[in-house]
């Protein structure tokens, strides 16, 4: 009985101590970062300084989509976005969300590009984004605010 004890009581010493999951740090600032530059390099610095621990991008679905349905995405701006996040330490938390290019809206001819965005289109935007980023980033939102009539 006293080796059993002795055993449990090493065995817990020698457990590593468990960490409860603490609060997360958060921003977002789309508008610095996706513009790049020095601007944007400066601000990733400022928030690995202050402990931000995650970053919210928005991967734009009209600004990266073609502009025509045999076009090619455009990744730059997203690419060096993450870039920055990741190489400053911190974790990137892309917001796949629309509006789309106008081509996608299944009532084009109203000539409003949030009106009624083909889902499948969606979809397949979707999985673009995390098929390209899937080895770097772990955490997606899927469309921004869709009760408000600004995105959807």
């Amino acid at each position: 009985m006293r080796l059993a004890i002795a055993v449990v009581t090493a065995l817990l010493v020698l457990a590593a101590p468990a960490r409860a999951a603490g609060p997360e740090f958060a921003v977002a600032d789309d508008r610095v970062l996706l513009a790049g530059g020095q601007a944007a390099d400066e601000m990733v610095a400022e928030w690995a300084s202050l402990g931000v621990d995650v970053v919210r991008i928005y991967a734009l679905w009209n600004r990266i989509g073609p502009s025509h349905p045999e076009g090619d995405y455009d990744w730059t701006a997203l690419d060096a976005a993450v870039d920055r996040v990741v190489a400053a330490g911190m974790e990137p938390m892309l917001n796949i969300t629309g509006p789309g290019p106008l081509w996608v809206s299944r009532r084009a001819e109203r000539g409003e590009p949030r009106y009624d965005p083909d889902p499948d289109l969606y979809g397949e935007f979707a999985r673009a984004v995390a098929e390209r980023y899937g080895g770097r980033v772990r955490r997606y939102i899927l469309w921004n605010e869709p009760n408000l009539g600004g995105w959807l």
